[in-house]
This record gives C-alpha cells, structure tokens and sequence, in this order.
C-alpha cells in the first residue's frame, strides 16, 4: 500500500504560537528557521498555524474532539528522498516532543495506524 507521506499534529494547549515554536526550537536543534511560522527539519518543512475551525467547546466533546484544537503542525516532504520510514520516525520524535512538554496532541495521518 503507498501511504500519503505529509501529516499534521492537531494540538490543544493554551501556550502561544511562539511558545510552541520555542518548544519546537529546544527540541530539535537542527531546525531551520525559514519564515515566521515554519522550518525546514529532516527534509520536511513544519508549519505552525492556528486552527481556524478551533472551538475550545468541542476539543473534549466527541472522537473528533482534536480537530477543534487551536493550532496544528502540518509536516510535508521538500526534499525526494523523503520515505514513509522517515515520517513515521519523525512523527514519533515531534510526537515525544509534545508529549515531554505535556501539550495534548493528536497525529492526522494516513500512516498513523501503522505508527507503533
């Protein structure tokens, strides 16, 4: 099966778009900082926007509580030689990155059920 190699990290948490980006700066230093909101990391660019359908009432409301949170971190390829192997291992590192600063998260991917 070929898998959809971008992913999003939906994220509820009530810190600032810079602190998030602050957290994303101390957890991964070889970040490249390319414009306000986003990076170049592991071959991939990360970009940090605000959820524009955020509803803080329905975050814990249902199974689709997550797509409601206020921010989310879309992560797509930029260079060729991006595999699923490599998503899946930088999915888990932003993953634990978030998990380390107790911000809830929740991965959008085509892969995430094969995530172990």
């Amino acid at each position: 099966m070929k898998y959809e190699l971008q992913f999003r990290f939906m994220l509820n948490t009530d810190l600032s778009r810079i602190d998030i980006i602050s957290i994303l700066k101390e957890s991964f230093t070889e970040l490249i900082h390319e414009y306000e909101n986003s990076f170049i990391f592991m071959g991939n660019r990360l970009e940090l926007v605000k959820n524009e359908d955020h509803d803080a009432t329905r975050t814990g409301n249902s199974e689709d509580g997550y797509l409601y949170f206020p921010f989310l971190l879309a992560v797509y390829p930029v260079n060729d030689d991006i595999n699923l192997k490599n998503q899946i291992a930088l999915s888990k590192l932003i993953s634990n990155s978030f998990n380390k600063k107790n911000i809830e998260s929740e991965i959008i991917a085509d892969f995430e059920g094969i995530i172990d």
